[in-house]
């Protein structure tokens, strides 16, 4: 079932109420990591390709915990 745009606070309040802030938190961690393997490729000064790293499973479980802690209770 498609939603139009702009309806989805409407018909799909659990993506705007709970899922859109650990979607968040979990784009800043991803966005470090990224930052972080830049900054190392940078730092390497080897001239070779970039190669993009795909976070282990352990990695993405914490910060799939830390994103999720962090939201707190209301």
């Amino acid at each position: 079932m498609k939603v139009p745009p702009g309806l989805t606070s409407v018909c799909q309040p659990a993506d705007i109420s709970w899922f859109r802030p650990l979607k968040e938190k979990l784009r800043k961690y991803w966005v470090q990591n990224l930052s972080k393997q830049l900054r190392e490729y940078a730092a390497g000064g080897t001239g070779s390709k970039f190669e993009l790293k795909a976070p282990s499973r352990r990695e993405a479980i914490e910060w799939a915990t830390m994103a999720w802690k962090s939201l707190g209770r209301k």
